[in-house]
């Protein structure tokens, strides 16, 4: 995994070496940083960095799947290329099993179920898929 705080850097040395596919798409990273960076007002955190980058992903794999539907070979392949530069800027994913341990920790039986989402989501964002966290959520709420 690369450093998401170090992604301008490897912007300016794909724009120095002309690598075209990883500064472009770094380039559009980096105005996706932006945006949500004057979104909000202030500089962004390490998970919001992050947060934006999946976002980026969830795009890019919309596309892909368009394209693939419409047989555009040239665009699915140049949409895989996008996902494997963005996807090292990514941590590692927990298993269901660490997710789930973790929500059982963060989450106790007096909370329903918003606040125990928001505890788990705000402990967790970077680290799993949003819809893991929140099947762990319900389990542990449920006792299970």
């Amino acid at each position: 995994m690369k450093d998401i705080n170090k992604f301008q850097d490897d912007w300016f040395l794909a724009k120095k070496s002309q690598n075209k596919r990883v500064a472009d798409t770094l380039g559009f990273l980096y105005a996706a940083m932006q945006n949500k960076r004057i979104e909000l007002g202030r500089m962004l955190t390490t998970d919001e960095m992050i947060s934006v980058v999946k976002k980026q992903i969830k795009q890019i794999n919309e596309t892909l799947e368009f394209a693939i539907k419409g047989d555009r070979a040239e665009t699915a392949e140049k949409c895989r290329d996008e996902l494997a530069i963005l996807s090292d800027y990514l941590p590692e994913e927990l298993s269901y099993d660490d997710i789930k341990a973790r929500v059982s920790v963060l989450v106790d039986s007096s909370m329903n179920k918003g606040q125990a989402m928001k505890a788990a989501m705000g402990a967790l964002r970077s680290m799993a898929d949003g819809k893991l966290i929140a099947k762990a959520v319900s389990e542990v709420l449920a006792g299970v």
